[in-house]
Parts: structure tokens; C-alpha cells; sequence
């Protein structure tokens, strides 16, 4: 029914016309001869024109719509089958001239070749757009929907592609901005096509790091990150990021992360915004600094810019970062930080296991940690990805209760543990702690809105309460008279 809708107008027209134009000799006998003349040719020169539009039609349902779109498994160039329409007209427009006015066809197209010639030299740009159009229709080296990286005199242009059509090409661009580019500068300019041969193409991300810190420390830490960004708003998993040193020089080690995108489903500027944040925040929290251009004069000896959670200096300044150990003084911190322990674990290494007794904290220096519960039918279900800042089992430190959880090693980590004796000496010289911890974990637990929620209460009756329950359980379990 869609084809008999699309032919049916120019067919009955053709037709019609046609019909009336062998007639016209037999109706027009009463009319003045002149004024049948031109009703004949009248009549004889809409039926070529309506010929031509049944034929252009004929050809873009079953030539371009179902040969070359079978053959090609996609839709035909536009631009070549608007060249073709244009050559169907032009025909039409000799063959009336030759056959309904008896007029030489030489001449015209003579005329025709003249004023191409002249229009060309006006319109050469026009016309260069418009070859250079074609010539990307037929070697398609992009389609609409494809993202593309375009480099011209005018600057470097990264976009989805809407349009090209006899003059331009449209560029959707990561900025939000319609570019409309000349077909001329497409075809004579280096573009980089994101979406072939494969959908999902690679992208680079450098980073220049001190030569003081280990170059394995900083492939960890990186690839930590990278992991962490992977989503809907950033990588792939598949293929996985990878980070490699790329060069050395003066200012230090540049490490270069290699990282796979869809730009169909996420831009690269949307990705790249992923990524950056979660490695200024791996790095923050692991310790390590971005190196920068500088001259320093020293008549003291160097501050020591790169930290690492081997050194106890370090661990110190690593601790006050914590919303755990944020109320402590410098003195409670120097002592955790002189009791805790710091341990790498390896990838698929069980850190703690779920409704097992435990009397440790752990804080995660650098790497990545899957948290994981299994429920009451026995299935393991992923409840969170802990990163580098982020601390765990508190609680059972705190008040010996049975783990909540089993979180295991996604990568290789480095761990930091603090034990249930090492907080009993604190408390021995410190009272004050029992009561600071128990504030710092109820105000953490308030942050969790399920938990919140739950409660029915304020945000302050919440953290009252719960400081109180947890002060009660951590009296009990280090067994102290405060």
C-alpha cells in the first residue's frame, strides 16, 4: 500500500496528461489554431515533466530504495541520488525541446555548457563544496550518528555527525554547538573517525608524577582510578584501561592512560570529566602529588612533597583527612599512626568476610575494594566499590560487632589496619577518644540517608542516639568504668 500511495499521484498525472495531449487534436478543432497549438504543446510538455517525476519516483523505490540498498545493506548516498533526479530533469527538458518544439538540442546544451561555465567560475567554491560532498558519499569514510574529530585552520572540532548534505556537513559538537563545516575543508583536512572500525575507539589521558615516587606505586594507583571511573559516564570495561609510562624527562615521569569510549553513549568530554575527577581523588588520598615547573631556593632542607603510607609523618597528615579521626589532636594521631599497620594485599585477597567476628579497622590507602553481602538465599550481591579515603569495620573496632559485610581486593591494594589494642592503649591515655570515636561514627552513619530514613528521627536526635548506643557497646567490649 506505501508504494501504491508513493506512485499512485505522478502515475494518474502522467497518464492523464498524456491521454489529454493525443486528444487535444480531436478537441480543439473549434478553437483558433494558434490557441490549439499551444494547448497541444501545453499538454505535451507537463506529460515529459510528469514522466520525468513518475521516473524519478519508479527509480528511488525499487533502483535506489531496493537494488542498491539491498546490494550496499544501507541506505544510498542522498547526494548522488539528487544528481541523479537532476539529470532525469535536464533530459526531460532536451527531449521537449527536440520532440514538442522541433528546436535543435545542440544549442541548448551548448547554452547550458556556456552558462555552466560561467556560473562555475562565480560559484567555484559552491561547486568545490558540492564534489567534495559527493566524494564523501561515496567513500564514506563517515556516516550520520558517527563521532568524528575534525581539524581545520580554524581550529579542532570534536562532534556527532547530523548532517551532509550538497554543501556542508553538520557537526553536533561536545560544547553543545552546531558546527557547519564546507564539504571543501572535510575533504581536504585530517579527520580522525571515533566510530570506525569498531563503535568504541581509544583515548589518552597524560599525567607527570616526581621521580621520588615508585613508577609500580603510580600504575596502581592510576589504574585504581581508571577502574573506578568505568560507568555509564565513563570507560568501558571491555577493553579494560591500561596505564603505561610513556616518557621521562627533566620535569619527571609522564604515565599515560589508555582508556576505550563509546562516544555514541557517552561524549569525551563527559568521559574525560569522569576520569580526571577520579584520579585527583585516588591521588589525593593515596598521597601523591602532580609534578609542576619550579625553582625552589632552600636554606633549610626540602619539605618532602610526595607522602606514603609507609612513613609515619605521612600517615599522620593521611589520618586528619579521615571523618573518623577529624576530632582527634596531633598526639592521638601520632600514636595510631606509630600502631597502625600497613599491609599490601593482593587482587581476590579477603580482607574481611561476612558475620565473622573482627576487632580491626582497615583504611584504604590505595586500590580498589568490592563490598559484597549474601543474602538470605544464599547469592552474593555487590553493594559497593570502596576507593582510596574510604574506611571500613569501625564498628566491629568500636563494639565488637559481627562484620556487616566481606569486602575483597578488586586489585592490588595497600591497606592500612588499626587494631582493637592499639585503640584500648589510646583510650588508657586519652579518655576523651571513647566518646570523640563514637560521635565520628554516628555522625557517619547519619550520612546514610537509608539509615536516616529508617529511623524516623531528626538528623540530630539520630546522631544523639546513635552516639550513645555506640559509646554504650564500645564501654562494654573494652570493658572501661568512663
Amino acid at each position: 500500500m506505501g508504494t501504491l500511495r508513493f506512485l499512485a499521484i505522478p502515475t494518474i498525472l502522467t497518464t492523464l496528461l498524456v491521454a489529454m495531449a493525443n486528444s487535444a487534436p480531436a478537441l480543439t478543432t473549434a478553437l483558433p489554431e494558434n490557441v490549439a497549438y499551444w494547448i497541444l504543446k501545453g499538454l505535451q510538455t507537463a506529460g515529459w515533466i510528469a514522466g520525468a517525476w513518475l521516473l524519478n519516483r519508479l527509480l528511488d523505490r525499487f533502483f535506489w530504495g531496493g537494488l542498491i540498498k539491498n546490494s550496499l545493506k544501507r541506505e544510498p548516498p542522498r547526494l548522488i541520488v539528487q544528481l541523479f533526479g537532476v539529470a532525469i530533469y535536464l533530459t526531460a527538458f532536451g527531449v521537449i525541446l527536440a520532440w514538442v518544439f522541433d528546436q535543435p538540442v545542440t544549442a541548448f546544451w551548448a547554452t547550458t555548457g556556456g552558462l555552466g561555465v560561467v556560473v562555475g567560475f562565480a560559484l567555484q567554491n559552491l561547486i568545490l563544496d558540492t564534489f567534495s560532498g559527493l566524494a564523501i558519499h561515496l567513500e564514506r569514510p563517515f556516516t550520520v550518528g558517527d563521532w568524528i574529530n575534525v581539524r581545520t585552520r580554524m581550529g579542532e572540532f570534536i562532534g556527532r555527525v547530523e548532517e551532509t548534505n550538497w554543501r556542508t556537513t553538520r557537526l553536533w559538537t561536545t560544547e553543545r554547538n552546531l558546527i557547519i563545516i564546507p564539504n571543501s575543508y572535510m575533504t581536504t583536512t585530517i579527520v580522525v573517525n571515533f566510530s570506525l572500525p569498531n563503535k568504541f575507539a581509544r583515548f589518552e589521558l597524560d599525567f607527570l608524577i616526581d621521580f621520588n615516587v615508585p613508577t609500580d606505586r603510580v600504575v596502581r594507583v592510576l589504574e585504581a582510578a581508571l577502574k573506578s571511573a568505568i560507568g555509564d559516564k565513563g570507560p568501558l570495561a571491555d577493553p579494560a584501561p591500561k596505564v603505561r609510562i610513556d616518557k621521562v624527562d627533566e620535569e619527571g615521569v609522564t604515565y599515560r592512560a589508555r582508556y576505550y569510549l563509546d562516544p555514541g553513549l557517552v561524549s569525551p568530554a563527559k568521559a574525560r570529566h569522569t576520569i580526571l575527577t577520579k584520579v585527583m581523588n585516588h591521588l589525593h588520598h593515596s598521597g601523591i602529588a602532580l609534578t609542576y615547573p619550579k625553582q625552589d631556593v632552600y636554606i633549610a632542607d626540602m619539605p618532602w612533597r610526595q607522602k606514603d603510607w609507609e612513613y609515619q609523618k605521612d600517615q599522620i597528615r593521611q589520618l586528619q583527612r579521615l571523618s573518623l579521626f577529624r576530632l582527634l589532636n596531633e598526639d592521638d594521631l601520632d600514636f595510631l599512626a606509630s600502631e597502625m599497620k600497613v599491609v599490601q594485599h593482593k587482587q581476590g585477597h579477603t580482607i574481611v568476610t561476612q558475620h565473622a567476628e573482627g576487632s580491626s579497622m582497615y583504611i584504604l590507602a590505595e586500590g580498589i575494594l568490592d563490598v559484597e553481602i549474601t543474602t538470605e538465599d544464599n547469592r552474593q550481591l555487590k553493594v559497593a566499590t570502596l576507593e582510596p579515603g574510604d574506611f571500613f569495620g569501625e564498628k566491629s573496632l568500636l563494639t565488637g560487632e559481627l562484620r556487616s559485610a566481606t569486602v575483597t581486593c578488586a586489585m592490588d591494594a595497600v591497606v592500612g589496619e588499626i587494631t582493637k589494642e592499639t585503640i584500648s592503649r589510646l583510650i588508657e591515655r586519652n579518655p576523651d577518644v571513647a566518646q570523640l570515636l563514637s560521635v565520628a561514627v554516628a555522625r557517619r552513619a547519619a550520612e546514610n540517608t537509608t539509615a536516616l530514613l529508617s529511623s524516623g528521627k531528626s538528623q540530630e536526635e539520630f546522631v544523639e542516639n546513635e552516639t550513645a548506643r555506640i559509646f554504650d557497646g564500645l564501654k562494654r567490649f573494652f570493658k572501661l568504668t568512663l
